[in-house]
């Protein structure tokens, strides 16, 4: 009697063991085969495949969220790093977080885009993407460990498209990162497009008077630019003060 119980007990054990192998082993598979898909999508994305790879890796199984283990990069900071709306746009649709890592948030990639020597994107295009980010939950006015929105990051890189974009699209010119300084104190590393930066934020002022109106230090010093600029601001000055003085008398007539 002993001796059969003993037996039954023994195949139980092989029973348990065959079982607990093949959940490793198919765990294993599985889990090499989600790395290596992860990895073809990254890959695909970093040497700017053809959108429909990117969408054939989905297919498969690949993670539209995945994070390189060495960088952190993912699939979607890639996507906007390569300009690529459509892959923006697929990415998105399989599920993608938007606000999966600080330093690989889209939206901080796409202002500083240029500095990778990549700034072919038009203003419209900068737009697409961004509204592609807006619809999906992602925060315009996201902040970076400094203090630093997305418009914040293009005025410093000097990317000047995405500038345009990001006012645009409702950026907020009167923010300060954690050393208070504004979106026009920060030094830019383009000068080539400096002037035409400090001159499209007076533009963006210009047509919201009744916002600087709230805060007059906002204003511009006009000593800060290089000579090509400093007519074209005067005059942008001029009148962005002359309509906050017509808006201020129009607020005041309305209140008596």
């Amino acid at each position: 009697m002993q001796v059969k119980i003993s037996r039954h007990l023994n195949r139980r054990r092989q029973v348990i063991r065959l079982f607990v192998a093949a959940l490793v082993v198919g765990g294993a598979v599985y889990f090499g085969r989600q790395f290596w898909l992860n990895g073809q999508l990254l890959a695909a994305l970093g040497s700017q495949q053809p959108v429909s790879v990117v969408q054939g890796l989905l297919q498969q199984g690949a993670n539209p969220s995945a994070q390189d283990i060495r960088f952190g990069t993912c699939p979607l900071s890639l996507a906007v790093s390569n300009g690529s709306l459509e892959s923006v746009d697929v990415l998105l649709a399989a599920g993608a977080s938007p606000s999966l890592v600080e330093s690989q948030k889209p939206l901080f990639t796409l202002s500083l885009r240029n500095l990778s020597g990549t700034n072919d994107l038009t203003v419209a295009q900068n737009r697409a993407i961004i509204q592609a980010l807006q619809n999906k939950g992602e925060n315009i006015e996201e902040r970076d460990v400094l203090g630093l929105t997305p418009l914040m990051r293009a005025v410093w890189a000097g990317n000047l498209n995405a500038v345009r974009a990001l006012l645009a699209q409702g950026a907020d010119s009167r923010v300060r990162n954690v050393s208070n300084q504004s979106v026009r104190d920060l030094m830019c590393l383009d000068p080539m497009h400096y002037d035409e930066i400090m001159v499209v934020l007076r533009q963006h002022d210009l047509s919201n008077a009744s916002e600087v109106l709230a805060e007059p230090n906002m204003f511009f010093s006009v000593n800060s630019l290089t000579e090509p600029a400093k007519t074209s601001a005067k005059t942008y000055d001029a009148l962005l003060r002359k309509a906050c003085c017509e808006e201020k008398i129009e607020i005041t007539s309305n209140n008596q």
